[in-house]
């Protein structure tokens, strides 16, 4: 799964991540085994257009943490200062 989905698009579009290791960029999402549904109202950009609205996935993320600093969190989107700062 790792290698599907950080690995190698990391290596194919020639970036720095994939990789946990120490010293690395640090960016990771946490997944929950629990199925959710898409529903495009409750999303945080402008757009709400998107083939997956009303679509069902057995997987949510709870938690996305970007160089080292947890900028989403339980369907929350940290203000940039509060990501910083967590």
């Amino acid at each position: 799964m790792i290698e599907l989905h950080s690995v190698n698009p990391a290596r194919i579009l020639g970036v720095t991540g994939g990789s946990l290791v120490v010293g690395s960029v640090g960016d990771v999402t946490v997944f929950a085994d629990r199925s959710w549904t898409v529903d495009a109202r409750l999303f945080h950009s402008k757009g709400k257009n998107t083939p997956f609205d009303g679509a069902t996935f057995p997987r949510r993320a709870l938690a996305t943490i970007v160089a080292g600093a947890v900028v989403y969190e339980h369907g929350r989107v940290l203000p940039r200062d509060e990501a910083l700062h967590s």
